[in-house]
C-alpha cells in the first residue's frame, strides 16, 4: 500500500478494537495514552462522557509530525495494534481541518450530554452498517457541536474503505449537502457513496476522497496530456496487481528510451497490457527515481481500476516494442492507446470527468452550494475616538460578512457572533506594543522528545518547532472552506508596530495579490519554509482608537492596503434621560470644545452614555469615565478640563494652596488642589455646561 494510504489499516484496526472492547475499554486506554499534555481536552469532561467519535477526531487533529509521533506510538502500544505505524512525514496524509479555537472536543460542549447515542451509532457503523436507520443519523446531527462535516469525517476515519467526508470536497463536484441534513440524510449520504463507487470504478473510497481533496484544495492541476504504460516489466511479467495495490507505476529509466522529466503531476496514465487489455486510468501525483536507479516510480491516484478488453486494432505492436511509456498525446491527436481507452464504454464517465477538469478554468462543477457574496472590503479599519461603538460595529460587520446580512436584534447578533467564533469563522486578537510577528504569523516553539530521538536532537531532546500564528491558522481554515467567509478581527490595530507584526505579508493584503487573484503573490515563510498566500475569502477587520494614535501616523504601506471607515461621535443616538433632556447637547458641546483645544481625534463617543437610565447614571459616567479621559487628554491641565466642563465648580473645584512658611514672598505662580466632585450632579450643572462662553460665570 502506498505511504499516503498506510494510515488506513492502522485506524481501521484501532476502530475495530474499540468497537469490540466497548466504552470501558476506551476509557481505560484513553487515560493510559501519552497525550503529551497534563490536561488533554478528550479527558476534560470525565470518563463517562468520552465518546469514540471525539476520540478519533482528537487523535486526527494532531496535524504535525512532532505532534503525531509520540501520541501515535503511545496509542499503538496501549491498544496493542499490529498494523504498521502510519507514515508521519507525508504532507496531507490526514485530510482533516484544524480544530476550532474554542471547541476542545468534537461533540461535548460542557453542557448536559450523554455519549450513549454516539456509542450506539459508532458500533453500528463499524459492525452492523445495514442496521443504521436514517432517523438515527438525523438525531445525531441535532446534538450540539455535531455537524455533518465533522461527523462524516469521523466515519471516514474509522472506516475509510466505506465512507467519504461529506464536506466541501463533495460540494466541489456538484453535490448538494443540504439533503444530507434532512430526515432522509443518511440514505442520501449512502446514495452519494454508491454513485462515486460506480463513477470511479473499482477504486477504494479513500482513493476517491484523496482525489476530491486534491482537486478542491488545488493540490493537483489536471493536464490534458495522456501516457500509456504497459504492465509487463522485463523479467517480472505482468505486475498490474502491484501497480494497483501500490497506487504507483514503475518504469525502466533507460535514457535513450525514456526521460522521467517528460511527465508531470496532473498528467494522465493509461495502464494496459499488450494490445488487448486495459487495466486502469490514473492521475500522476508524484514522480521520482529509486535510489539504485534501476527503476523509476510514478505515484498516481487511480480513478478507474476496472480491467476490460479493448480493441486490438487501436494499438499497434510497434508501440509496445520500443517504449515502456508511450506519449504524450492529447485527445486532438490520433493515438491508438488513447482511442482504445476512450471508446470503451466502461471508461466513459472517467474521460468525461477528466474533460470537465481540463476544459473548465474553474475545474469541476462547483454549483453544489451558492457562495455568499459580500460587498465589504477585504481589508477594513473602523477608526474613531473612544466610545463611538467600534466594537459593536465590528460585531455586526463580522456577522454581515459571514452570513450575508445582519438583521438580527442586538441579543441575536451577539449570540450569532459567538457561534461563528466557536466555529472558527471569526478570530479575534488585540494588538499591543509587545505583539510581534511570532504571535501573528509564525514563530519558533521549543519542544522536547524522549527516547530514541533525544540524542539525535541534542541534550534533552530539545528542538525548535515552527508554530503557526493566528493569521496562518485562520487562513488555513478559510482555504479549506472556500464556500464560506472568514474574518480576522484585529482590535487596537494601531497600537502595535505594524511593520514588525506583518513583515513580508503586507503585500499579500492587497485584493489582487490574494490567492487565485489576477496578480497572486506567494511568499515563503521564514521559519517553516512553507509557501503561503492569503485566501480570497478571508477578511481583515481592524479597529483603531484615534486618541491613542492618529491615522496620519499609521504605516503608509498599511494605509494603502486598507479602507478606512470613520466612526464619529453620534450624539443624536442618545435618548433623553429623565431630568436631563439635553444629554445629546451636553456631549456635542464637550466635543466642540475638545476639537478646539486638541483636535478631532480626541473627542468623546456617544457609547459612554448609551446605558444611562437616570440622572445618577449620567453623573457616574461623567465622574468615572469622562473626566478622567479629559485629564488624560490635557495631561492633567485641570484649567482646560474645567473649561471643557463649563468653567464652573459643578464638576471640578479648585482650592488655592498656601505656600509653606518662608516662601510667601517667592513670587511664584499660585498653586491649586483640584477635586472631582462626587455625583449626582444637578440639572443646573448640565445647563451651565452647555451655555455659550460669553455667559459662563466665574468660579472664583
Amino acid at each position: 500500500m502506498r505511504e499516503v494510504y498506510n494510515w488506513v489499516p492502522w485506524f481501521k484496526e484501532l476502530a475495530e478494537k474499540i468497537a469490540i472492547g466497548g466504552k470501558e475499554y476506551l476509557v481505560e486506554c484513553a487515560h493510559k495514552v501519552d497525550w503529551q499534555s497534563d490536561d488533554p481536552p478528550i479527558l476534560k469532561y470525565g470518563s463517562e462522557n468520552i465518546d469514540p467519535f471525539s476520540f478519533f477526531y482528537f487523535l486526527a487533529q494532531k496535524n504535525t509530525t512532532n505532534q503525531r509521533e509520540p501520541v501515535y506510538k503511545s496509542c499503538k502500544e496501549v491498544f496493542n495494534l499490529e498494523s504498521d505505524m502510519p507514515c508521519l512525514f507525508w504532507d496531507g496524509t490526514f485530510v482533516f481541518p484544524r480544530p476550532s479555537p474554542n471547541v476542545v472536543t468534537l461533540f461535548h460542549d460542557g453542557k448536559d450530554f450523554s455519549s450513549n447515542q454516539l456509542w450506539e451509532f459508532f458500533l453500528k457503523a463499524t459492525q452492523n452498517l445495514e442496521k443504521i436507520a436514517s432517523q438515527e443519523f438525523f438525531k445525531l446531527l441535532s446534538i450540539p457541536q455535531v455537524g455533518l462535516k465533522k461527523l462524516s469525517q469521523c466515519l471516514y476515519l474509522i472506516a475509510p474503505d466505506t465512507f467519504i467526508p461529506a464536506d466541501d470536497t463533495l460540494k466541489n463536484i456538484g453535490y448538494d449537502l443540504r439533503k444530507l441534513e434532512s430526515e432522509q440524510g443518511w440514505n442520501e449520504y449512502l446514495k452519494i457513496i454508491d454513485e462515486l463507487r460506480i463513477k470511479f470504478s473499482c477504486c477504494e473510497t479513500y482513493e476517491i476522497a484523496r482525489l476530491l481533496y486534491c482537486l478542491k484544495y488545488k493540490k493537483l492541476k489536471i493536464n490534458n496530456k495522456f501516457y500509456s504504460i504497459t504492465t509487463d516489466i522485463r523479467d517480472y511479467g505482468n505486475i498490474w496487481d502491484k501497480f494497483r495495490e501500490d497506487s504507483s507505476v514503475y518504469i525502466e529509466p533507460v535514457k535513450e528510451k525514456y526521460n522521467l522529466s517528460a511527465v508531470f503531476p496532473g498528467d494522465i496514465i493509461l495502464a494496459r497490457r499488450g494490445i488487448s487489455k486495459g487495466y486502469g486510468i490514473g492521475i500522476i501525483e508524484k514522480k521520482f527515481y529509486s535510489y539504485n536507479e534501476n527503476m523509476a516510480k510514478i505515484e498516481v491516484i487511480w480513478i478507474n481500476k476496472q480491467g476490460i478488453d479493448i480493441k486490438k486494432g487501436e494499438i499497434k505492436k510497434s508501440q509496445l516494442e520500443n517504449f515502456m511509456l508511450d506519449g504524450p498525446y492529447s485527445p486532438g491527436r490520433h493515438n491508438g492507446s488513447y482511442h482504445a481507452f476512450r471508446q470503451a464504454e466502461e471508461f466513459n464517465y472517467t474521460f468525461d470527468f477528466i474533460e470537465s477538469l481540463t476544459n473548465s478554468a474553474d475545474g469541476p462543477n462547483r454549483n453544489g452550494g451558492e457562495k455568499l457574496k459580500s460587498t465589504a472590503s477585504l481589508n477594513l479599519i473602523f477608526y474613531g475616538p473612544p466610545g463611538t461603538g467600534k466594537t459593536y460595529s465590528t460585531t455586526r460587520k463580522c456577522v454581515e460578512i459571514c452570513d450575508g446580512n445582519a438583521d438580527e436584534s442586538d441579543q441575536e447578533l451577539r449570540e450569532r457572533f459567538r457561534e461563528l467564533r466557536e466555529r472558527g469563522q471569526i478570530e479575534y486578537v488585540t494588538f499591543h506594543q509587545s505583539y510581534g510577528y511570532e504571535e501573528f504569523v509564525e514563530g519558533l516553539r521549543p519542544e522536547t522528545s524522549a527516547g530514541e530521538n533525544a540524542s539525535a536532537e541534542g541534550a534533552g531532546g530539545f528542538r525548535l518547532e515552527a508554530e503557526p500564528g493566528v493569521l496562518i491558522r485562520i487562513a488555513e481554515r478559510a482555504r479549506e472552506d472556500s464556500e464560506n467567509h472568514y474574518v480576522l478581527v484585529i482590535d487596537e490595530i494601531n497600537r502595535a508596530n505594524i511593520s514588525k507584526v506583518l513583515g513580508e505579508l503586507v503585500t499579500l493584503l492587497e485584493e489582487d495579490k490574494r490567492e487565485n487573484a489576477e496578480n497572486e503573490v506567494c511568499v515563503t515563510l521564514p521559519y517553516s519554509g512553507e509557501a503561503f498566500t492569503l485566501p480570497g475569502n478571508l477578511y481583515i477587520l481592524g479597529t483603531m482608537n484615534t486618541a491613542d494614535r492618529s491615522i496620519a501616523l499609521l504605516d503608509t504601506a498599511l494605509r494603502r492596503r486598507f479602507e478606512f471607515e470613520e466612526m464619529p461621535p453620534e450624539p443624536h443616538r442618545l435618548r433623553e434621560v429623565a431630568g436631563v433632556e439635553f444629554i445629546p447637547t451636553v456631549l456635542e458641546t464637550i466635543n466642540e470644545r475638545l476639537e478646539y483645544l486638541v483636535d478631532r481625534d480626541h473627542l468623546i463617543g456617544h457609547a459612554w452614555f448609551m446605558g444611562c437610565k437616570n440622572l445618577d447614571d449620567v453623573g457616574s459616567v461623567m465622574r468615572n469615565k469622562i473626566i478622567p479621559l479629559l485629564a488624560e487628554y490635557f495631561y492633567d491641565d485641570w484649567n482646560k478640563v474645567r473649561a471643557v466642563l463649563g468653567g464652573g465648580d459643578h464638576f471640578v473645584t479648585r482650592k488655592t494652596l498656601s505656600p509653606p512658611p518662608g516662601l510667601e514672598e517667592d513670587g511664584g505662580e499660585d498653586r491649586y488642589r483640584w477635586t472631582v466632585n462626587k455625583p449626582p450632579y444637578s440639572k443646573e450643572a448640565y445647563e451651565d455646561l452647555i451655555k455659550p462662553p460669553s455667559k459662563l460665570e466665574s468660579s472664583e
